[in-house]
């Protein structure tokens, strides 16, 4: 990319991400999957991607609801409480997934942040991501793939152990990956508005935790 186009790291489309946030939520909790009459548990959200030492997933979202940030090279974002999944896996198990590259500039260099170190590699949303086929449940896994590709998986097992089902240094693993394409912002002006709403009357009817 030309470093001439950088763009700030609070660009326009940062400021509506964070907008969203004040409107959704800062993390996932009550949100289920799917919702229908299965039985659901909470789970934690968490995350990593494979893009490489130049890469950072700035922020992430999962049916609309903040699943959290991972630092340049990957290896693991935080955990971010708490999401449903139906305790038994079945056919038809969705998330939309919408996400922000950032692209740093400075080669993998250690030195002080500026504006100029980094340029957003874009927005890309996947509407249909399947949730893969799991045996129990476990924590919600999204990994990140290079070219707007996202896999979602259910594993009791960090994203470097083992057992987990997407290996960090396997190829291989991104071919079964969803195919995000390129967004202009997180969120529409309509989906502000619609999940407003929905924040507005979750809480006359729940409370204001605030």
């Amino acid at each position: 990319m030309n470093s001439q186009n950088t763009k700030p790291i609070f660009s326009f489309r940062t400021r509506s991400a964070l907008l969203a946030l004040a409107v959704i939520g800062a993390c996932a909790v009550g949100a289920l999957i799917n919702k229908d009459k299965a039985e659901y548990i909470g789970v934690n959200i968490g995350s990593d991607h494979h893009m490489g030492e130049d890469y950072s997933v700035y922020q992430f979202f999962i049916d609309g609801n903040y699943g959290g940030n991972i630092d340049r090279g990957g290896g693991g974002g935080g955990m971010v409480c708490c999401i449903g999944i139906p305790e038994k896996w079945r056919e038809g198990l969705f998330v939309d997934v919408r996400w922000e590259v950032f692209h740093w500039l400075d080669g993998g260099a250690k030195r002080p942040l500026t504006s100029q170190d980094v340029e957003s590699a874009g927005i890309y949303r996947a509407a249909k991501v399947p949730v893969e086929k799991y045996s129990k449940p476990g924590d919600l896994w999204v990994h990140f793939f290079p070219n707007g590709r996202v896999r979602v998986v259910v594993s009791n097992s960090g994203s470097e152990h083992p057992a987990h089902p997407v290996k960090h240094n396997e190829p291989r693993d991104a071919l079964t990956a969803s195919a995000g394409t390129l967004i202009a912002e997180f969120f529409t002006k309509d989906e502000l508005e619609k999940n407003q709403k929905k924040t507005k009357e979750e809480r006359r009817i729940y409370g204001d935790w605030r």
